[in-house]
């Protein structure tokens, strides 16, 4: 993804798809800050190096391109896999990455820099998902996973490697299935390890609703995944020899 940065003319998407012009970046309002009297989270010393030189009016546009080309390697691979694992679709997840670090880049000069750069362009990455669901919801299409059908899951694995990936499979598409309120607080602090603080400036919103959400989604997927659980729990009593 760093390609799109670091030379004046942005390549071709995808087949088929015109490239559009990278802007620089401009001063206006920032719809993606997290809200006010959130409690800040350290800034990054390299983002922030990088950043400065990304919006340095003074340096020329080849620089500064390449300075938040060297941001979106540091941060692509990260913004993609929440992406896939909330939209369930590594294409989507690729279009949804490219809107948001675009975003970002236009937006860029508006990073206040009291909180990270990591949970802002989280917070964008989370708006393009938004706007990629409701996009599916009025074309009438689902984003996310297909639920694993449960025989499946309990089918006998002929090794452990495949019934691992069985079951990964079965927790994303848990995942998949929760509520997106639910689904998005379960995907930063469970898979990006995202502090409560971080998480209420990426979502917006308290941090005792980002407990409340978690406990809640925490739960459901206990439920969706039990017959998971009891079969891992009962696997190590079937495999052990009489006596």
């Amino acid at each position: 993804m760093r390609e799109l940065f670091n030379s004046p003319r942005r390549p071709t998407i995808a087949p088929g798809r015109k490239a559009r012009p990278i802007p620089h970046p401009s001063p206006t309002a920032d719809s993606s800050a997290p809200p006010a009297g959130s409690p800040p989270t350290a800034p990054c010393p390299v983002d922030a190096a990088l950043i400065a030189r990304a919006v340095d009016d003074g340096a020329a546009a080849a620089d500064r391109r390449a300075a938040f080309g060297d941001l979106v390697d540091r941060h692509a691979d990260r913004v993609h896999d929440t992406l896939a694992k909330l939209l369930g679709d590594p294409h989507e997840a690729s279009d949804a990455a490219q809107e948001a670090f675009l975003k970002a880049w236009r937006k860029l000069n508006t990073f206040r820099g009291d909180s990270s750069f990591r949970t802002w362009l989280t917070r964008i990455a989370l708006n393009a998902a938004a706007s990629r669901r409701r996009t599916a919801a009025r074309r009438g299409s689902r984003t996310g996973l297909p639920p694993v059908p449960r025989e499946d899951v309990r089918a006998a694995a002929p090794d452990a490697a495949t019934l691992g990936e069985e079951r990964d499979e079965a927790v994303r598409a848990a995942v998949a299935e929760l509520a997106e309120e639910f689904q998005t607080v379960v995907v930063l602090k469970e898979f990006e390890e995202l502090s409560y603080e971080e998480i209420a400036e990426v979502v917006g919103v308290p941090i005792g609703t980002v407990r409340s959400r978690l406990h809640r989604g925490r739960a459901e997927l206990k439920r969706r995944l039990a017959p998971l659980l009891r079969e891992s729990v009962g696997e190590p009593q079937a495999a052990e020899a009489p006596r």
